[in-house]
């Protein structure tokens, strides 16, 4: 009988750690939404379980957040960034005169080991490309409203049979060191697309909130550098 009950007792604990071990480890995997476009785009950032949630924070080709955004803490960067030197990256490289030690490559589109989307939530998903991007601003109507709370866009297709359907980006604003910026506040995303005429940066869509512009030419293809933490809303391919 205490033998019985030593085991039974060992087995709840087993089970109970379990259980928590799974909660721990969970990924929320969201729907995608339809738009008639290209891609199906996810309802929730990347760490998100809501669409008004920030989720997590990125640099470009990591598949971790972390505490502090510098290019001496850049997982494919080598030292600190010196404008004067300009060699210090170890991928996605392929102009030479960026490269560390003479490094280059021919890569210029995130391979999916270091797309985060893929990585964590796995199938088809993956970040978007600079081109999806700007098909989803060309083809969707970009409206400047809130939900629950958070400010962002809600973003409606406009493509004949997908008029009902749209997502939601949180103007979750960016991370610079280990600060948020995001006090305009802020919409901005990376894409899986090198700029490769100055391979430091990187394609992101970005949207500052300013009252005296107008929202649409406000909102743009712009590029950045890879170090900084952005959040990623993924797609379905």
């Amino acid at each position: 009988m205490k033998n019985r009950f030593i085991i039974l007792t060992l087995s709840a604990l087993l089970i109970l750690i379990s259980s928590c071990s799974k909660d721990d480890n969970s990924e929320y995997i969201p729907p995608y939404v339809d738009l008639g476009l290209s891609v199906k785009w996810a309802t929730c950032n990347v760490r998100a379980s809501q669409p008004q949630e920030y989720g997590e924070y990125f640099a470009w080709g990591e598949t971790s957040s972390k505490d502090r955004y510098y290019w001496s803490t850049y997982k494919y960067n080598v030292g600190e960034f010196d404008e004067d030197v300009m060699e210090s990256l170890t991928k996605y490289c392929p102009k030479a005169g960026f490269g560390y030690n003479g490094y280059t490559d021919t890569l210029s589109v995130l391979e999916l080991s270091d797309d985060v989307a893929n990585v964590r939530w796995g199938g088809n998903w993956r970040l978007p490309t600079a081109k999806e991007f700007q098909e989803l601003r060309d083809s969707c109507e970009w409206e400047w409203t809130s939900l629950n709370g958070v400010k962002g866009f809600k973003i409606t297709s406009k493509v004949t049979g997908f008029t009902e359907q749209s997502i939601f980006l949180p103007a979750a604003g960016y991370k610079s060191g280990s600060k948020l910026f995001n006090s305009d506040p802020t919409v901005t995303y990376w894409t899986n697309t090198l700029y490769s005429k100055w391979p430091y940066f990187t394609y992101c869509i970005t949207y500052h909130f300013d009252e005296d512009k107008d929202i649409n030419s406000s909102i743009y293809i712009g590029n950045s550098g890879r170090y900084i933490g952005r959040p990623i809303r993924a797609v379905w391919d």
